[in-house]
C-alpha cells in the first residue's frame, strides 16, 4: 500500500512539556488566546475560533510519523527506541555544528567543548511563523531557539534512524522542527467558516492544494479553515513562549491527544506515549 494510503498511528517527537516550561507555556498561551478572543471586534486582528488554539500538554517537535497497524511493530519501534545509543547521537550532533576551526592557542576551548557534548539539550520557544503563505494560513507554529546548534541534527540523526529501520513513514520535505501554537483543523465548527471581520482578514474554506499537501505535523488532509495571520505573526515576532527549558525525553507518543482530569483536578488534554528515553 503506498505510504499516503497508510493508516497513521503513531509519531515520534521530542515532548516540550516539563516543570520548567509548563508554567511558562500556560501563561504565554493563556495571554495569547485572552488577546485574541479579545480582539474578536479590532478591525486589524484576524477572527480566529478558541478550539484552534492547541493545548499546553500537545506540545511537541514532531520527527514523523508512524503506521503501526499490528503488536509486533509497535513492539518493534519500541525495542529500537530503547536500543538506540542517544550519547552518542548528541556527541554526533555537537561535531555536526558549524563551528570555526580553533586555532592552536584555543586548546581550553576545544577541551571545554568536547565536555559540554552532552549538555543538556536547550530551547527557547520564540515568535510565530506560518506553516503557509501568512495570507491565507491554517497553522501558525513557534520557532525552536538552539544556540547550540545541535537539536536540529540531533533529530535528523534519530528521524534517520527510524526511517532505515522502516519505522517512520517516508517524507521527502527537509526537516521543519516546530511547536504548533494554533492550527485551525481543530476548530470544527462549521458555521465559522466563510466568516470574516469587517477588513476580510478572516476565515475562509481552505484551499484543496493545501489541504492536498497536509502540514509538516502529524495528521491526513482534512478541511480547515483559512486565516490572515499578517498581523498576528508580526505582533509575536521575538516573543518568547517559554526561555532556556531543557528537552528531557524522545517519545512515540499516539495519533490523537485525549483529554484526562489532570493530578491537580484540572482538565488536560496531552499525548499518549507508549515509549520514551530520557535525554541527559
Amino acid at each position: 500500500m503506498p505510504p499516503s494510503k497508510l493508516p497513521l498511528t503513531h509519531f515520534l517527537c521530542l515532548p516540550l512539556v516539563t516543570e520548567t516550561s509548563k508554567p511558562q507555556l500556560q501563561a504565554s498561551l493563556r495571554d495569547f488566546t485572552s488577546e485574541l478572543l479579545g480582539a474578536v471586534n479590532d478591525d486589524t486582528a484576524a477572527v480566529i475560533p478558541e478550539k484552534a488554539i492547541r493545548p499546553v500538554g500537545t506540545l511537541h517537535l514532531t520527527l514523523g510519523v508512524m503506521s503501526l497497524t499490528s503488536p509486533e511493530r509497535v513492539d518493534g519501534a519500541m525495542g529500537l527506541l530503547e536500543q538506540i545509543d542517544l550519547q552518542h547521537m548528541l556527541r554526533e550532533a555537537g561535531t555536526e555544528t558549524s563551528q570555526p576551526a580553533p586555532t592552536p592557542l584555543d586548546v581550553s576551548q576545544i577541551e571545554a567543548k568536547g565536555t559540554d557534548l552532552i549538555s543538556p539539550l536547550m530551547v527557547t520557544l520564540s515568535s510565530l511563523a506560518s506553516m503557509h503563505t501568512p495570507r491565507s494560513t491554517s497553522l501558525l507554529y513557534a520557532i525552536p531557539m538552539d544556540t547550540s546548534h545541535r537539536v536540529l541534527p540531533f533529530c535528523l540523526s534519530l528521524r534517520d534512524t527510524f526511517l532505515e529501520a522502516g519505522f517512520l513513514l517516508p517524507d521527502e520535505r527537509p526537516l521543519l522542527l516546530h511547536a504548533t501554537i494554533l492550527n485551525t483543523i481543530y476548530a470544527t465548527d462549521r458555521r465559522s467558516r466563510g466568516t470574516a471581520n469587517r477588513r476580510g482578514q478572516g476565515l475562509g474554506e481552505g484551499d484543496p492544494s493545501q489541504n492536498a499537501s497536509g502540514s509538516r505535523g502529524h495528521g491526513r488532509k482534512r478541511g480547515k479553515l483559512n486565516m490572515d495571520a499578517t498581523n498576528i505573526i508580526q505582533r509575536y515576532d521575538g516573543y518568547e513562549w517559554a526561555k532556556d527549558f531543557r528537552i528531557e525525553k524522545v517519545a512515540i507518543c499516539k495519533m490523537g491527544a485525549k483529554k484526562s482530569i489532570g493530578q491537580d483536578g484540572i482538565p488536560v488534554e496531552e499525548y499518549e506515549q507508549v515509549a520514551s528515553r530520557p535525554l541527559p
